[in-house]
């Protein structure tokens, strides 16, 4: 059963979090992403993040809620949003939106 509260889409975004670690965004909803990163990081983890839109930047402060590992040294990392500004939650929104309407990306929902 999927536990998911809202819509998901796959993406493919760059991001930068704590101490400079470069990253990536594989899907991303309204309450959290899919954070594909080389390092380990711990449940329970608070992670600062630097998301690059292709219009802007968002800063967010998310919780890494699981963690795995995808092979030697890449980890698939669940971050739920844990501090968002109201403008940077409508530009996510409307991102969404968009690649929603666009067929060539995958969606998934509830």
């Amino acid at each position: 059963m999927d536990r998911r509260r809202c819509k998901r889409i796959n993406v493919d975004l760059p991001v930068q979090y704590s101490r400079n670690q470069i990253a990536r965004v594989a899907n991303l909803c309204l309450s959290g992403l899919n954070l594909i990163t080389e390092r380990f990081l711990a449940k329970g983890t608070i992670v600062f993040l630097i998301i690059g839109f292709p219009d802007e930047e968002l800063k967010v402060v998310g919780e890494v809620r699981w963690s795995k590992v995808i092979t030697r040294g890449k980890f698939e990392n669940g971050i739920e949003f844990f501090f968002m500004d109201s403008k940077y939650k409508k530009i996510i929104k409307d991102f969404i939106k968009l690649q929603e309407m666009n067929p060539a990306v995958a969606v998934e929902q509830n």
